[in-house]
């Protein structure tokens, strides 16, 4: 089902982008915010819809909206974090799927999945224009840190585990590298991060005080440290 959604609206963002790229766009917007208001219906079908789980805090749902501004008005930003965090995300998300667990499975599921194949078609209608590539993923590394500190904001508020930081998806690679410790699944989120991003060392995606011999080393090799 994931591989059908994915051609669909990959076929339609695609050839859209050519003719009618204002209707094409209009289409993927309305999709978009069809699932995502459609998970949140079933939520409250069955009283689970609360602070803890309707916020658009997950690295999905905020690529969801971050597609939707980018159908009614380009931005470079934003291009990029949907390709650099965002479509490795919903990529991801389709490999290893963590749905919500509600009384309509099937219609939880499909909803799911649909909102992440049209965050790749997204990325595909824009792509098709021949938009610039990301060259330097500094900003999209800002603004996923933006993400993260809020969710872990909002996680520590509300009890939440938003972008999974507090426990991993059960039948994921995340689940893998919790069991070895909370100190090393975080490191593991830091790496995949460094990882989406291109990085050549973790010191540009993670903040932390740097030993004297590293920051000559990454100068020397034009490596920004944070």
């Amino acid at each position: 089902m994931a591989v059908f959604e994915c051609l669909i609206w990959g076929t339609l963002a695609h050839y859209g982008a050519g003719r009618h790229r204002r209707l094409t766009a209009c289409l993927l917007a309305a999709g978009l915010l069809f699932s995502m208001a459609a998970q949140l219906w079933l939520l409250r079908l069955d009283g689970l819809l609360s602070v803890q789980t309707g916020l658009p805090l997950h690295l999905c749902g905020f690529s969801a909206l971050v597609c939707v501004l980018l159908c009614f008005r380009y931005s470079k930003r934003l291009y990029h974090f949907l390709l650099l965090l965002g479509v490795p995300g919903a990529a991801l998300a389709l490999v290893f799927p963590a749905v919500t667990i509600c009384s309509r499975p099937l219609l939880m599921q499909v909803a799911f999945l649909r909102l992440h194949a049209l965050i790749i078609a997204v990325a595909v209608f824009f792509a098709a224009q021949k938009k610039p590539l990301p060259a330097d993923p500094k900003e999209t590394f800002l603004l996923g840190n933006g993400l993260m500190l809020l969710a872990a904001v909002t996680n520590r508020l509300t009890g939440s585990n938003y972008l999974f930081l507090r426990a991993a998806p059960s039948q994921t690679p995340l689940a893998m590298m919790i069991v070895h410790g909370y100190p090393v699944y975080i490191a593991g989120l830091e790496l995949l991060c460094m990882l989406l991003l291109s990085a050549c060392h973790i010191g540009e995606v993670q903040v932390s005080l740097w030993d004297k011999y590293t920051i000559d080393a990454c100068k020397k090799a034009g490596v920004q440290l944070l």
